[in-house]
């Protein structure tokens, strides 16, 4: 049990880092295009002397510390990158990205409106731990009708109009076929 909370602690803070890494290098591939090798390599060089000094720092922590500093550094790394091509190409930044940022926002926002829904009936649950049962028949139901909720009163991503039971049921079952149906063909193979 031990061992898979470590793991799982671990896999968590490597998820923390995944944007990160995904804007880096998705920036340096930017860069490439332009070609340009210097700016690369040297925020390679920043994210490797950040992913070193943090793992030295947090090396105590063990595997969840070194995932830890692993996606500190890429964070680092992403904006480093991100900032270097937007002074090298303009318009980066411009009102486009604040549009983003509030739309990043309200999914924020409404992730955080279900982790607490979640959390609350796990931890309401009689079990006390909530167990796979409630997770699956009272908390997952509930965090999707609360993301749904926010999702509808934010209006992002383009999903609205779920007063309107037939919008919302075919979101639900379309969601449960897509989440079924590919729980079914892995089954299957």
């Amino acid at each position: 049990a031990a061992d898979a909370r470590v793991t799982g602690d671990a896999l968590i803070a490597f998820a923390v880092g995944l944007a990160g890494y995904s804007l880096y290098l998705f920036t340096l591939n930017a860069f490439y295009s332009l070609k340009d090798t210097r700016t690369p390599f040297l925020v390679n060089v920043a994210e490797n002397v950040t992913n070193i000094l943090l793992a030295l720092l947090l090396f105590g922590q063990g595997a969840p510390g070194l995932a830890a500093a692993y996606s500190a550094a890429y964070l680092l790394a992403a904006a480093l990158a991100a900032w270097a091509l937007h002074r090298r190409i303009g318009g980066l930044l411009g009102p486009e990205t604040a549009e983003l940022g509030r739309q990043v926002l309200r999914i924020l926002g409404a992730s955080a409106a279900m982790a607490i829904v979640v959390l609350i009936v796990r931890w309401l649950s009689p079990s006390g731990g909530g167990g796979p049962v409630v997770d699956l028949l009272v908390a997952a139901p509930l965090g999707l009708v609360t993301v749904l909720g926010f999702a509808n009163a934010l209006s992002f991503l383009g999903i609205n109009g779920l007063a309107d039971p037939d919008n919302f049921l075919h979101l639900v079952t379309a969601s449960m076929s897509l989440y079924f149906g590919s729980a079914g063909a892995e089954a299957n193979a």
